[in-house]
């Protein structure tokens, strides 16, 4: 069964990872991500202060690890494939690392698999393994950070704790929500009565922090904590969150097994092998991450990928509960008989749905996925039209593929704080009526009204129609984006 589930599972991300290779634009809002790792790699401020109040606008809200490591690839051409490599790699290493993690909590090889197997087959850790984002990176650093925790454990060695609190702060560094696993960790060391070890996670993961959040303000002179903060005025709504959870439907047996894992483990009347270590971690570390990833996932342009930590100590509740009948870490796994059938039968339909995801999603015909365009407009035209002049879109990529001065960067962030109506808005409001931007790429659906959630207000939509001319469809986000030129643009008559 675990052989089938890891083809099957496989499978699945090699045609995600085929279809990320052949696509030059954006997937999905890859393109902020893009922007800041093009910046450092030229030697410019990821975090421009002024850029938060100033033309052209752009926020970046995702700390610079990733950036960093994707700016030594982008020295050449730009596009998205180093950036996605990166996240590819991360993704292979995160099922490498949370086995490691698992069977440094005694658990069974077989447990331990099975456990790995049934956390890359969760759709939010699949459907960002190949993106060019910060996503898969910060899920690879906090495996890696609590299988140094484990190790550590078991060992008895203070050492790992260092080194555990160093992968959990290049996971933060990477994507803040990685933060809330330490006080999960420091309340189980609190619970181990292991004070002088919880001391010294707790203080080398701050310092650590503290001193890389300091040099980052250095070099941005005041802009990375600006930045930071801008993001974090962002209104909750329970209708996204119940939105976001429905998009996790094909997760549903993963989440009912462990719940079932927990009232095994709860009900053994003698746990055995440090079980009872692995229920209150697993318990520690759904506490610490429910309630902020939740939270943001409430946030009008959240996405399935705000509960990537939270899905962590799921399969640990599964694979724990599935070894509870071991009583010497020598000795094979011999899990309770109908927990065992769940688990199988919960693999092999996990593996199932995630190939036919795989190939409804990314395997239709050698491109993949096609999306169908009214008018293409010619990309290398498009080049010559924008290249150094203000771009209105809502794809960051344009500035770095196509040369342009486009804004604003990630314009979800923008009008979530301030409005579809506010001082950004209203400056771009007033450029679209003088026609002083070179093109105008915006979101099909915003203009024919069919968007669920609005990106533009409407008098900066009907601003468009009034002043620019539609010269055709391009994709940006793998949606069709409507290309608008100035009315008395000589494109036109072309």
């Amino acid at each position: 069964m675990l052989t089938f589930s890891c083809l099957g599972v496989l499978t699945a991300y090699w045609l995600f990872f085929s279809y990320a290779f052949k696509q030059g634009q954006a997937i999905e809002y890859e393109g902020p991500c893009l922007w800041g790792a093009y910046r450092i790699a030229h030697g410019l401020n990821p975090y421009p202060l002024e850029s938060l109040s100033q033309s052209p606008y752009a926020v970046l809200i995702y700390p610079p690890f990733y950036f960093y490591l994707a700016s030594l690839f982008l020295h050449g051409e730009p596009s998205y494939l180093m950036p996605r490599l990166i996240s590819m790699v991360a993704s292979l290493a995160t099922a490498g690392f949370y086995y490691a993690f698992l069977r440094s909590l005694n658990l069974s090889r077989l447990a331990s698999g099975s456990g790995s197997c049934l956390l890359m087959s969760f759709m939010a850790i699949w459907l960002w393994s190949a993106k060019g984002r910060v996503d898969a990176l910060s899920v690879a650093l906090s495996c890696l950070g609590l299988f140094f925790y484990g190790a550590a454990c078991k060992n008895n060695k203070p050492g790992s704790l260092i080194l555990s609190a160093a992968g959990l702060m290049l996971a933060t560094m990477t994507k803040q929500p990685s933060a809330l696993f330490v006080p999960a960790l420091a309340l189980d060391l609190l619970c181990r009565r292991k004070f002088k070890n919880m001391l010294l996670f707790c203080g080398s993961y701050l310092l650590f922090l503290g001193s890389s959040i300091a040099a980052m303000q250095i070099i941005t002179q005041g802009g990375f904590v600006a930045h930071m903060r801008f993001a974090s005025h962002m209104p909750f709504e329970w209708r996204y969150l119940f939105e976001r959870l429905a998009l996790m439907a094909s997760d549903i047996p993963k989440f009912l097994l462990a719940g079932i894992a927990a009232v095994v483990l709860l009900l053994k009347s003698k746990l055995r092998l440090g079980r009872e270590d692995n229920l209150r971690l697993a318990l520690l570390m759904l506490l610490t991450t429910i309630p902020v990833t939740f939270y943001t996932a409430g946030t009008a342009y959240s996405n399935v990928n705000h509960f990537l930590v939270t899905l962590l100590p799921l399969p640990l509740l599964i694979a724990s509960a599935l070894d509870s009948g071991r009583k010497k870490p020598d000795e094979n796994s011999n899990p309770p008989i109908l927990f065992a059938f769940l688990t199988g039968a919960t693999l092999i339909l996990s593996s199932l749905i995630i190939v036919f995801l795989g190939f409804a999603q990314f395997g239709q015909g050698p491109q993949g996925k096609v999306l169908s365009l009214s008018k293409p407009v010619n990309v290398e035209e498009f080049k010559t039209l924008v290249k150094g002049k203000p771009v209105l879109c809502e794809d960051a990529g344009y500035n770095i593929l196509y040369g342009a001065v486009a804004e604003p960067v990630d314009i979800t962030t923008f009008i979530q704080v301030l409005g579809l109506d506010g001082p950004q808005a209203a400056d771009m409001l007033k450029k679209v009526k003088e026609r002083r931007y070179a093109a105008i790429v915006i979101n099909h659906k915003e203009m024919d009204g069919t968007r669920s959630a609005r990106q533009w207000s409407p008098s900066i939509t009907d601003a468009i129609s009034e002043n620019y001319s539609l010269l055709g469809q391009m994709n940006g986000n793998c949606e069709a984006q409507d290309v608008f030129i100035p009315k008395s643009s000589p494109a036109l008559t072309k």
